[in-house]
């Protein structure tokens, strides 16, 4: 298979607190066959310079994912934005991927 290889790290409960409070925890899981390219933000200033302010991962659309789960993607770890979007054909209703926006996770 081609494309990167990206880690998904899952968001799952992971038991209780001294308080009873739930706990969560991550799960990791290496998914290769990753596109992987720059994600652009708005319009800056007067001179409209694009600013680019994470990744955009696509991946095969077998792979499910929640906006609370997080991907490290070339050794640096980010948080999902938004809702990942399946790709499904207008014409056939076969999907065909995945679309995942990403922040870097600072700090």
């Amino acid at each position: 298979m081609t494309g990167e290889t990206v880690t998904l790290h899952r968001h799952a409960a992971g038991g209780t607190d001294a308080h009873g409070n739930t706990t969560y925890t991550y799960t990791d899981e290496t998914v290769e066959g990753a596109a992987v390219a720059p994600r652009q933000g708005e319009e800056t200033g007067n001179n409209r310079d694009t600013a680019i302010v994470g990744l955009t991962v696509y991946l095969t659309h077998e792979v499910e994912m929640s906006p609370l789960d997080q991907m490290t993607v070339r050794g640096v770890r980010y948080s999902i934005v938004g809702e990942p979007g399946l790709w499904v054909s207008p014409h056939t209703g076969v999907t065909r991927g995945v679309q995942v926006a990403l922040e870097r996770i600072e700090g």
